[in-house]
């Protein structure tokens, strides 16, 4: 038993090093506007015309296989709330952008699905998630349950979606 219990922790010990590694190869740096490409700047005002940007990020050095390598992120205000965020290859090409939503805001029938599922659960906020490369639009849900909190996901007809079969990007995008 002692040698069971030994080994476990020892595992435990092994892949502490191994997810801080993972986690690690996910930089985000802010940016000044000068620090920008212009085509990124140039599609940002393209798509949001009375945007006002508050700040830029960029985040790199993302897994193999992803398409793009890195993006350029913009927080800005658009239609009178300053809860989005856009995007951007560094050629300027809009890949998502993320609307920040409040429990209240959320569609009727995500929120009766939401209770439906999980009972016991709280809804924190959502974020109505637009990727472009997938012509596709996913409602990102932070619920509580028991005191944990945790992301569900669900497409604009509000079924389900099982985050296993989501894009990486929607999984990366914070």
């Amino acid at each position: 038993m002692k040698r069971i219990i030994l080994i476990n922790l020892f595992l435990t010990l092994l892949t502490i090093p191994l997810a801080h590694s993972q986690m690690g190869r996910f930089h985000k740096f802010s940016l000044n506007d000068n620090e920008v490409p212009s085509q990124v700047i140039e599609s940002q005002n393209k798509h949001f015309p009375n945007g006002f940007v508050t700040n830029w990020f960029r985040y790199s050095n993302l897994p193999e296989g992803n398409s793009t390598g890195s993006y350029y992120i913009s927080n800005f205000q658009f239609e009178g709330s300053n809860s989005f965020k856009a995007y951007y290859t560094d050629e300027g090409r809009l890949v998502s952008h993320v609307k920040f939503l409040p429990k209240f805001a959320l569609p009727e029938q995500l929120v009766e699905n939401v209770g439906s599922t999980y009972l016991n659960t709280r809804i924190k906020s959502g974020d109505l998630i637009k990727l472009y490369d997938y012509n596709m639009e996913v409602y990102r849900l932070r619920i509580n349950i028991e005191g944990l909190l945790q992301y569900v996901y669900f497409d604009k007809y509000a079924r389900m979606l099982e985050g296993g079969n989501l894009p990486f990007e929607v999984m990366t995008l914070n």
